[in-house]
């Protein structure tokens, strides 16, 4: 039997328009041959909903875009097909769940229903989603099919989900199991969700589909990349990464080989992550332009590739905004870069307004900004100048600081803080010279400046400052980081993993002491296994207890 696995990019609350692109993607499975399509989680309403499930409108609009999209369906002829929705649960209009149902001669039958979606519709979903069934059976065509909603079972060995699939399967042979997924992009997650659906397959002795989301919402970026698998656990169909697609698969199919089954590496999934993140964000909260600070650095050198890739360099301002610090090698650098990727700039020097800030302060207290404070007008002058260029060009102003910083607190709030999304805010500084470097030898030539790579990060704040003159080399941070945030170490663990216990104290005082600043920053493309945000944040007043 053909199935014809639907990768769908859905605009969250877009009904009407989900509902036509899941019935073109599905009418052009049909034309391939497909007896039977399946189609992501959360196809209708969109994945990340979120609170959105709480509204009563929106949860009315789900219940009507079903029947909707059941009467077109039936109206142009398509083979069945299996998608995810939100529906009310069991008719109670304020409990909802997330369920997988079966579309076919204009009606639709609801299959199994997620009793809890830990990845898909964003962490709160799980607050929201009232408990239900997730794993249930349909016969289509003859053949019978096992339906599983969610993809936890393929990020954990034995699951809920893996346990209720082993009972449905106990007493019925099944010519498949098919998989309704919104898997957000993580580092490394799609090699494990295949291989653990091959496990599966094999475990079962029957074939694999997984219809994953596709294209980004908020934080959550999908990354597509639906397949299907043998009962061997051997590779069938493979979809592209991060857009929306139609493949087909049969069970009794010859298993991909050579370059069809090749999958991305790291640095490549992690730019089309980004550069879809951008897209989607920009373009879903309905802007085409954006703006973001030119520094001379790998930060805004990175962000303003990207950027110029997602939305074209005809949609994206560079804007140069030099102190008395600012060397002349940062603005010839900026200016390379901006050639190198075609965006346009203006440079605006800060003295003017940062001379009348400091004669302005001195007034009101002698001797006026010193120290840090001096220092850090001059990030705030710029953020309100970069600020004002997006008001004033309904531009979305994008923020460029990493990951690194954020951890540490290495930021000026309503200064290099400001924007409208933390595109980079996910990644650790050293991937930044290391996804650099990917560009540069994808595109053959130098995208960011070889100097760019060479020369030490600074903030330019004071004469000759250097980011090491605060912080430890990002190459010892990065990992002091990773282990405490990634997995979680304790500092008595990431000491006796070798490195200095002065340095892991204060990096662990700064992270603790930081989470103030974190709460004000730009929403952040999240790519990282455990990125901040509202379900990494710490108490703000507090004293530090972690051991």
């Amino acid at each position: 039997m053909n199935i014809g696995i639907v990768q769908h990019n859905p605009m969250l609350g877009d009904f009407a328009g989900n509902s036509a692109t899941l019935l073109a993607q599905v009418a052009k499975a049909a034309a391939q041959g497909a007896a039977l399509c399946v189609a992501p989680g959360w196809a209708l309403c969109g994945g990340g909903a979120g609170n959105l499930l709480q509204r009563n409108v929106f949860a009315q609009a789900n219940q009507e875009a079903l029947p909707a999209f059941a009467k077109a369906h039936a109206a142009k002829g398509l083979p069945p097909v299996l998608l995810g929705v939100a529906i009310a649960a069991h008719g109670a209009a304020a409990e909802r769940q997330h369920a997988a149902v079966l579309v076919e001669n204009g009606t639709y039958t609801v299959v199994a229903r997620q009793c809890f979606t830990p990845h898909g519709a964003g962490e709160q979903a799980s607050r929201i989603l009232v408990p239900g069934e997730p794993c249930g059976l349909v016969r289509v065509g003859g053949h019978r099919f096992a339906v599983l909603l969610g993809e936890a079972s393929l990020l954990e060995s034995f699951p809920e989900e893996e346990s209720l699939l082993c009972d449905c399967l106990q007493h019925h042979r099944v010519a498949g199991i098919c998989i309704l997924g919104a898997l957000p992009y993580r580092h490394f997650r799609r090699e494990k969700v295949m291989k653990n659906a091959a496990s599966m397959a094999q475990r079962h002795g029957t074939s694999v589909f997984l219809a994953n989301l596709a294209g980004g919402t908020d934080s959550n970026v999908f990354y597509g990349g639906s397949f299907a698998c043998n009962a061997k656990g051997q590779l069938l169909a493979l979809a592209p990464l991060f857009q929306e697609a139609v493949v087909q698969a049969k069970g009794e199919a010859t298993p991909l080989q050579g370059e069809a089954a090749v999958l991305a590496g790291r640095e490549e999934a992690l730019w089309q992550a980004l550069v879809t993140g951008t897209r989607d964000f920009v373009r879903k909260c309905g802007l085409t332009r954006v703006v973001l600070g030119l520094s001379g650095g790998m930060d805004s050198a990175l962000v303003a590739a990207i950027a110029a890739e997602a939305l074209g360099p005809e949609n994206v301002m560079g804007l140069l905004l030099p102190s008395p610090y600012s060397s002349q090698g940062s603005i010839d650098h900026s200016l390379e870069l901006a050639a190198n990727v075609g965006i346009a700039t203006h440079t605006v020097p800060i003295e003017p307004v940062l001379d009348a800030a400091r004669h302005t302060m001195e007034a009101a207290f002698p001797p006026g900004l010193t120290g840090l404070a001096g220092e850090n007008i001059q990030a705030r002058i710029r953020g309100m100048l970069l600020m004002a260029y997006a008001n004033q060009f309904g531009a979305m102003l994008l923020n460029t600081s990493n990951k690194s910083e954020s951890a540490v607190g290495y930021s000026t709030l309503y200064g290099d803080s400001c924007g409208g999304l933390g595109v980079i805010a996910d990644v650790y500084k050293t991937e930044t010279y290391a996804l650099a470097r990917w560009l540069n030898a994808r595109n053959g030539k130098e995208v960011i400046p070889s100097v760019i790579l060479q020369k030490a990060p600074s903030a330019e704040l004071r004469p000759d400052q250097k980011d090491s003159d605060s912080l430890p080399p990002y190459e010892v941070l990065d990992k002091v980081l990773y282990l405490l945030v990634e997995e979680g170490k304790s500092r008595a663990e990431v000491v006796a993993a070798g490195f200095d216990s002065a340095v892991v104290n204060e990096v662990r005082r700064l992270m603790d002491g930081s989470e103030f600043k974190r709460r004000q920053t730009p929403p952040a493309l999240h790519v990282s296994a455990q990125p901040f945000g509202p379900e990494q944040q710490l108490p703000l007043a507090m004293r530090a207890m972690c051991k």
